[in-house]
């Protein structure tokens, strides 16, 4: 049986979209309580597994320390382990993505009438990244910041800011109790993620067992 799961305040999810806030150890583990749900229903055997890869990965690496009791196994692809706009992935590019997953809600269905007034908007911002780029100060999140106040300050810090800490897996390593896969490949943006949450986790997992059961491929 498969499962899919939207972060809170996004499609069919109700809430207010805050990035990553509520998928980790935050108040709100909502991937937590997700596994345990799915444990709990009568067609399941109460072992799950998760896998995805990009922004699902992160989510599964926010997910992974809170360990909940009926998560047996991982497959991570391609996973940032954080937001860090210093390595790789500019504030420039992040800005972009926003948009982009912003446009994408607006045009599912599931989205609000307020939401689907976006669209022309969306699409004018994201075909202009030089006017996107020439938004200053580079924190700035065009539309967004106006539009999307949890989305805002989702990624205030990551954008020009410090490191957000609340969304580091890497700092959480020795909590992960699981086996993981961790599939990278050599031209992906987040290639040093995932040999850092291998070699974290080979190296400090919570136990010896999840120590010896990280496995990494890394692809073209």
């Amino acid at each position: 049986m498969f499962v899919g799961q939207n972060s809170r305040g996004t499609f069919w999810s109700e809430g207010e979209w805050v990035p990553f806030a509520d998928d980790g150890w935050g108040e709100r583990k909502d991937g937590y309580d997700t596994i345990e749900w799915a444990a709990a229903q009568p067609w399941s055997n109460g072992n799950v597994g998760t896998m995805d890869g990009s922004w699902s990965g992160h989510t599964q690496n926010l997910l992974a320390p809170t360990r909940p009791p009926h998560l047996k196994a991982m497959f991570e692809r391609m996973a940032p382990a954080r937001w860090d706009c210093n390595e790789g992935f500019d504030n420039v590019g992040l800005r972009v993505l926003i948009l982009a997953q912003l446009l994408i809600q607006a045009q599912h269905p599931s989205a609000s009438p307020e939401q689907r007034s976006h669209i022309e908007e969306l699409e004018s911002l994201i075909s202009n990244p030089v006017e996107v780029m020439s938004d200053l100060p580079s924190k700035n999140l065009p539309f967004t910041d106006d539009h999307h106040p949890g989305v805002a300050k989702g990624f205030n810090k990551s954008l020009g800011g410090p490191l957000n800490s609340h969304i580091d897996a890497t700092l959480k390593v020795s909590e992960i109790d699981i086996p993981i896969f961790h599939l990278g490949g050599w031209f992906d943006v987040f290639l040093p993620h995932t040999l850092d949450m291998f070699t974290g986790m080979s190296e400090r997992g919570h136990s010896e067992q999840t120590r010896q059961s990280q496995r990494l491929l890394i692809g073209p």
